[in-house]
């Protein structure tokens, strides 16, 4: 009996090894695929990934795995979105590999762990949506039968070397198989729950539409269905989400009428907890009080007062202002006289987080009554202040050249992209007899033959060229050997995270 003892000791440890591997290491079959087109500004909401920021905990994988955080971010609101300009160096895909780990979970009936891969394809094979977030509200009609309510159709379109009919659409999440999607017209479609959807509590649930051709995903958009049972079902409710190109830093519901549910799954007062176990984050009755909405446009620059709220009561009024929410960060202050302002030391964010709306509300209040509750958005406007980067891996930048070498040989491409979107030129200071570089694609080429010689350094910097003033890269070194040189690691360090449950040797 003791060989057979040994054999399923033996047996056992490679199955808790197998485990091990799969539940750490990347696999691609299991993971959640996202559609980045390649010409996707900074601030391009990807998909809604987490509850927020500091809920989150992310591990890249792969070959892009260094780049992945020059190249995207998470907003404090869980949303990820492009951070600095996306290229392609060909017409061939990019890849980006990482997990997602939160404590908590927004939606009912999603994952707390997910893997994702993110492809950069060419726009051009790119299924775009015409919004980057669709909510719906969910209810019982008359039959009993569960509709996903309100007219809006997801809209979308692609290049014409897409065949449409060929293309399939179909859901994926937790709660997609209580759903399908409908194709309403060659161009929109429609999202339909069925009968057997348990709709006897309030629940926000998540899940994402892919578009599908040639087995490939050319587009992935989020849904979220904000389901209310039996709950203000004879008053129409339309869904209120500022939708620029980019990032969607709340989500809210509002009713026509003055008696409303609001239901709002950012951040809450009380440091971001959830009050009831079916994900929505506060419910709450208003009854009566006048509620108006503002927008104003602000630069990403400005600082100090920022606009003023008219009261809107009565002359005489004995009156304050309060400022009870701002999303996705309360970065602000109000005074008596309705002066927004910004916090000494904040400044409003755009290239960084992507963050290119805010929403604030204001209650004007005369003692404990509230007479009136103001909404603003407000907009934050680019403003090119920010200096080009090098975003070329590895470094330091290390070249060869043939013995012989001939003239106009490309020798090693430079690339740097500029957070505000500007465009780039290459610059070699000063006069270089050997070597010139490529304004515009950034390639450094020899000038004329090379066949003397051992080593040459060629200083090249960057500027965004529709900058106003002098915005600049630093200058960096590119050193050239004629002949050979030993190979080069791709990052001049490596972190890497040991879980507490990893086995001895393993990868």
């Amino acid at each position: 009996m003791a060989p057979a003892t040994g054999v399923g000791t033996y047996l056992c440890l490679c199955l808790n090894f197998v485990f091990c591997m799969l539940q750490f290491l990347p696999q691609t079959y299991t993971k959640s695929v996202l559609t980045v087109p390649h010409d996707a500004e900074p601030g391009y909401f990807i998909s809604q990934i987490a509850c927020t920021r500091p809920e989150v905990r992310i591990r890249t994988f792969g070959e892009n795995s260094k780049e992945f955080y020059d190249k995207f971010h998470i907003t404090n609101t869980g949303v990820l979105v492009v951070k600095s300009t996306l290229s392609l160096s060909s017409d061939i895909d990019k890849t980006y590999y990482f997990s997602a780990y939160q404590n908590r979970r927004c939606f009912d009936r999603v994952k707390s762990h997910d893997n994702f891969i993110i492809h950069v394809r060419n726009s051009r094979k790119v299924v775009h949506f015409s919004k980057r977030l669709y909510s719906f509200r969910l209810l019982k009609s008359q039959s009993g039968v569960t509709v996903v309510q309100n007219g809006e159709l997801i809209r979308y379109n692609h290049d014409n070397h897409i065949p449409n009919d060929r293309v399939k659409f179909f859901l994926k999440g937790t709660s997609a198989k209580y759903f399908s999607v409908v194709k309403v017209s060659p161009k929109s479609l429609r999202i339909e729950a069925s009968s057997s959807f348990d709709i006897s509590t309030s629940r926000i649930l998540h899940f994402r539409l892919f578009a599908e051709y040639n087995n490939a995903i050319l587009g992935v958009v989020d849904i979220n269905i904000i389901a209310l049972p039996q709950e203000n079902t004879d008053q129409p409710l339309r869904i209120q989400y500022p939708q620029p190109n980019h990032v969607q830093p709340q989500a809210r519901v509002h009713s026509a009428r003055p008696s409303v549910l609001v239901v709002n799954f950012d951040q809450t007062p009380n440091g971001g907890r959830l009050e009831s176990q079916t994900g929505l984050r506060r419910v709450r009755r208003q009854t009566g009080i006048p509620t108006s909405t503002l927008s104003f446009d602000v630069n990403e620059t400005a600082t100090g007062r920022l606009f003023t709220v008219d009261p809107g009561v009565p002359p005489g009024t004995v009156y304050a202002f309060n400022l009870t929410e701002a999303t996705p960060q309360n970065i602000f202050s109000v005074d008596s006289d309705g002066n927004v302002s910004l916090r000494p030391g904040e400044r409003l964010q755009y290239d960084f987080d992507g963050t290119r709306t805010y929403t604030i509300s204001l209650e004007v209040i005369s003692g404990s009554e509230v007479l009136r509750r103001v909404i603003v958005t407000l907009n934050v406007l680019n403003v090119n202040d920010e200096n080009p980067y090098f975003t070329t891996r590895p470094t330091p930048y290390l070249a060869t050249i043939p013995e012989q070498a001939e003239a106009r040989l490309k020798v090693l491409q430079l690339q740097a992209t500029d957070p505000d979107g500007g465009s780039i030129v290459y610059f070699i200071p000063g006069i270089n007899e050997n070597f010139d570089i490529n304004r515009t694609s950034g390639w450094i080429e020899t000038k004329r033959p090379i066949t003397v010689g051992t080593d040459y350094n060629v200083s090249v910097y960057a500027v965004d060229s529709t900058a106003a003033t002098d915005q600049r890269t630093p200058t960096v070194t590119v050193e050239i050997r004629r002949g050979t040189r030993k190979p080069q690691f791709l990052s001049e360090s490596y972190l890497a995270d040991v879980e507490e449950v990893n086995l001895e040797d393993q990868m």
